[in-house]
């Protein structure tokens, strides 16, 4: 009897895990198509992941500098700081003087 209850708990719990998958997976079909229609999207999702993978791994991602997509400067800052918590700059680095 306890082995008959205990394998219907494992069923239950596979089904669920299934379900779970198969929802998982059609919710990721979305997103793919979503990103299809909008290569700005797909892009900053790009950086959303990298800046999350840097943050929880305390990393420094190096970004290359041909993105024309976002731009250059905001996305190197943004993938920089995740990893650095933040960039700190000379007050007088990137001034002109007249």
């Amino acid at each position: 009897m306890s082995r008959e209850a205990q394998a219907e708990r494992e069923r239950r719990a596979r089904v669920t895990l299934a379900m779970a998958e198969l929802e998982a997976s059609e919710n990721m079909l979305q997103a793919a198509k979503k990103y299809e229609q909008s290569e700005v999207g797909l892009v900053l999702r790009t950086w959303n992941i990298m800046q999350e993978i840097s943050k929880n791994a305390n990393l420094i991602i190096m970004v290359p500098a041909t993105i024309p997509e976002v731009g250059t400067t905001a996305a190197t800052a943004v993938a920089l700081s995740a990893g650095t918590g933040g960039i700190k700059m000379p007050k007088d680095k990137g001034m002109v003087e007249k």
